[in-house]
């Protein structure tokens, strides 16, 4: 009798929560977790929510549409204030949108890798953290942030210096409970393979996974996802975009390791709840 009056009130929580979700705002408990991936196309941009705490991960691409759709998202969920903005590094399919969300919204502290871009997005970038009050805080491996019932565990990257900037890609743990997600930017199976000889097996298992640099070949080794062993995993990227991503090696591995998939470029935007035990799928 126990066990079927828990399968109920977990049963009637997940339908009020799709029911809210439908609606476009989603109330988050105390006890809960908000996982948010948003369709940015060909980028990146991942909203974590409990009842008192914000983290936003990438902004997508420098695109009008793009960071309209980000800004909106945020608005719609009653977001005007963030623990963090967490830039996995600099291309501009995971800064684009980071500028106009500093200025629009309350930004405690902006975390970001050592590494240095070309172009206009970046600079424009630099240019909106010294005018403002956001305190800027370096990535790197072994570092641990905590945020309210969040635990942020920086992964990578293990030092500063990568001939491929992909690789300077923070690789975020982020702790809730019993449960946890990764985040892998777009690190590569290099910066993969670091992180396998830095850490046991343990300090990388994760329920939710980010695949690394959109499903590209070059990310998300054998060893890596073993090592990971998500439950789910989330694919960012852009449909029919001119990179081939995901990649059918990448889906493979996927499909051969058991993990259930979810792609932004064929479910839209995809929303995860979560207890601090599990993570069920709610859009």
């Amino acid at each position: 009798m126990r066990r079927h009056l828990s399968l109920l009130i977990l049963a009637l929580f997940l339908l009020a929560a799709l029911f809210s979700c439908q609606r476009g705002a989603i109330t988050v408990e105390k006890g809960k977790i908000c996982v948010y991936f948003l369709d940015v196309g060909e980028g990146d941009c991942i909203l974590i929510r409990t009842a008192d705490t914000a983290i936003l991960v990438d902004t997508g691409e420098a695109d009008e549409d793009v960071t309209d759709t980000v800004l909106s998202t945020l608005r719609r969920q009653g977001v005007t204030r963030l623990d963090c903005l967490v830039l996995t590094h600099p291309h501009t399919d995971h800064i684009g949108g980071a500028s106009a969300v500093l200025e629009a919204l309350e930004v405690d502290e902006c975390l970001m890798p050592y590494a240095v871009a070309e172009g206009e997005v970046f600079s424009r970038l630099l240019d909106t953290l010294e005018r403002g009050d956001t305190r800027l805080l370096e990535a790197y491996a072994d570092r641990t942030l905590t945020y309210g019932d969040l635990t942020l565990e920086i992964l990578s990257p293990e030092r500063r210096g990568y001939g491929d900037l992909n690789d300077h890609s923070i690789v975020l743990r982020v702790v809730f409970q019993e449960t946890a997600i990764l985040l892998t930017g777009d690190a590569t199976a290099l910066a993969e393979a670091e992180i396998l000889g830095r850490y046991p097996r343990e300090a990388l298992s994760a329920d939710l996974l980010k695949v690394g640099h959109h499903g590209a070949e070059t990310s998300l080794s054998e060893a890596f996802l073993s090592a990971v062993a998500p439950t789910h995993a989330v694919i960012s990227c852009g449909a029919g975009n001119a990179y081939g991503h995901p990649h059918a090696a990448t889906l493979l591995r996927l499909r051969n390791a058991g993990v259930t998939v979810w792609r932004t470029d064929k479910q839209g935007d995809i929303i995860f709840l979560g207890d601090g035990a599990e993570f069920s799928r709610i859009k």
